[in-house]
């Protein structure tokens, strides 16, 4: 099996819209989408990954902040979903913005 990559994990939302493509390499992906669209991006990563690690309105745990600090950490209003292939560590983050419009997702592969 090979290693899963961003871009692999990302095949599973075609057809989701992306509003803005801030950071695009193979470890680290960051993209802005439409808030109305959140629910169908965590069911595609949910079928991929698993249900969320630390879903939106509970507290981090200090494993999880530390996991998240490198990329800016994690709050109770945000999405963490954590999995593994490999032996190489994913995580993928949905970040609400405050305009209620947008949201940020962060993706990350690390060993």
């Amino acid at each position: 099996m090979s290693p899963m990559s961003l871009s692999v994990l990302l095949e599973g939302c075609k057809g989701l819209s992306i509003n803005e493509q801030r950071y695009n390499s193979e470890d680290y992906k960051e993209l802005v989408f439409y808030l109305a669209d959140l629910s169908r991006w965590q069911e595609a990563f949910e079928l991929r990954l698993g249900p969320a690690a630390k879903p939106a309105g509970v507290e981090p745990s200090a494993e999880q902040l530390r996991l998240t600090k490198n990329y800016g950490g994690i709050r109770s209003h945000q999405t963490l979903f954590v999995g593994q292939a490999d032996g190489r560590h994913i995580q993928v983050m949905f970040w609400p913005w405050a305009d209620k419009e947008h949201v940020t997702l962060k993706m990350a592969v690390y060993t």
